[in-house]
């Protein structure tokens, strides 16, 4: 899944994901589009951590983030 945006200031921001990466795993679910995102996110909770898998170029990055309310992650 193509990232967009990152907002500054937020638990996925900390990871160091970029606009242009692409989200490949997230909470231990494998992401390929918006419906396997939408699908975590109605499972997840907030204030948990789950681990993000995000690709730039050839190169996999992991990290913990969390979900926080307001929908700005």
């Amino acid at each position: 899944l193509l990232v967009s945006g990152v907002k500054e200031d937020t638990p996925v921001a900390a990871t160091g994901i970029q606009k242009g990466d692409r989200i490949i795993h997230l909470g231990g679910q494998d992401i390929q589009n918006i419906q396997d995102l939408t699908e975590f996110l109605y499972g997840a909770r907030l204030n948990t951590e789950y681990e993000i898998r995000f690709k730039r170029g050839d190169k996999i990055f992991r990290a913990r983030t969390q979900l926080i309310p307001g929908g700005a992650h």
